[in-house]
């Protein structure tokens, strides 16, 4: 059992960031619920998660993408021993 949280979000605010967070992709989507989390204060990753629905991964990759000011590059590549080049992709 989870314990009380000082924050609390109304079934309204639940549902449009739900909603919201459904529309937009990649990167954009990433940073919305970054900034919905800080705007939720302390704990608001631990809320977002719980109540939202959201991957706390997810979260932290929006995070560093809003304090770099650039998407987050992914490696879609295998590298081995052969030399395997490595594809780089924007997510």
């Amino acid at each position: 059992m989870y314990p009380k949280s000082i924050i609390q979000l109304t079934a309204h605010l639940k549902s449009l960031y739900i909603k919201t967070a459904k529309k937009l992709k990649g990167s954009d989507r990433r940073q919305f619920m970054a900034e919905v989390v800080k705007g939720l204060g302390i704990g608001g990753q631990t809320v977002a998660e719980r109540e939202l629905g959201w991957n706390r991964r997810t979260i932290r990759k929006g995070m560093q993408e809003l304090e770099s000011g650039q998407p987050l590059l992914m490696v879609s590549g295998v590298v081995d021993a052969s030399g395997l080049k490595q594809n780089y992709q924007t997510c």
